[in-house]
C-alpha cells in the first residue's frame, strides 16, 4: 500500500492592524457568510487542481491525504459564530 500527502499552501496568518494596541485580523471577506462561501469555493477548486496534478498517483490503492492549513476556515475576526454557520 502507498500513501501520498498533498499539501495546500495558502497564507492564513494573522495581520496586526495597530501596533500601539493589541488588535488585528485574519485575511478574509468582512461578511461571515460570504467569507465562508468563498473559502469553500476556493477549497473545492484546490481539491480539483490537486486531483488533476500530474504528480498525484492515480492508482486506486494509493491513499491520498489532502492537507490544508489549520486556520483555513477562520474568518477575519477569528472563529465563525455558530449562528453564521447554522443558518
Amino acid at each position: 500500500r502507498r500513501v501520498q500527502f498533498i499539501a495546500y499552501e495558502i497564507n492564513t496568518k494573522y495581520q496586526i492592524l495597530n501596533l500601539q494596541r493589541f488588535g488585528g485580523e485574519y485575511y478574509g471577506l468582512p461578511d461571515p457568510r460570504e467569507d465562508m462561501q468563498a473559502r469553500v469555493a476556493l477549497m473545492s477548486e484546490a481539491l480539483e487542481v490537486a486531483l488533476a496534478h500530474e504528480q498525484v498517483d492515480d492508482r486506486p490503492d494509493t491513499l491520498k491525504l489532502f492537507m490544508a492549513p489549520e486556520f483555513y476556515f477562520r474568518g477575519p475576526r477569528g472563529a465563525y459564530q455558530s449562528s453564521h454557520i447554522l443558518e
